[in-house]
């Protein structure tokens, strides 16, 4: 997975993650946000070692004002990981890419 595959996502097209029959991974940010900018490549890792694995995007809460609300993201950075369109984990705060990663892999094992 390179750059070019993390998905920038709003209330226009998530429905391509709700949809989705596998395994995504959804950071919620806020540009105005400064733990999100310093935690931002530590995502952007984890997301290139899952690999084609999973789909991965990212949402600007203050673009999507309605998917925020929906999935009652109130702080940021926040990941929501979703399996089979339906959200099975929710991390809160700055993660390190390790961290990302051991909390998608008990999802991954049909994925992989």
């Amino acid at each position: 997975m390179n750059a070019e595959k993390i998905f920038l996502y709003d209330e226009d097209n998530f429905a391509e993650i709700e949809r989705y029959d596998g395994v995504a991974m959804v950071r919620f940010y806020a540009d105005w946000c400064k733990p999100c900018h310093d935690s931002e490549p530590f995502f952007d890792t984890a997301a290139l070692q899952l690999g084609d694995n999973i789909k991965v995007g990212k949402v600007n809460t203050l673009l999507a004002p309605v998917l925020t609300a929906k999935y009652g993201i109130w702080g940021v950075p926040n990941v929501l990981v979703f399996k089979k369109g339906q959200v099975v984990k929710h991390l809160t705060g700055p993660q390190s890419a390790s961290m990302l990663i051991n909390a998608l892999s008990p999802y991954l094992s049909d994925a992989i």
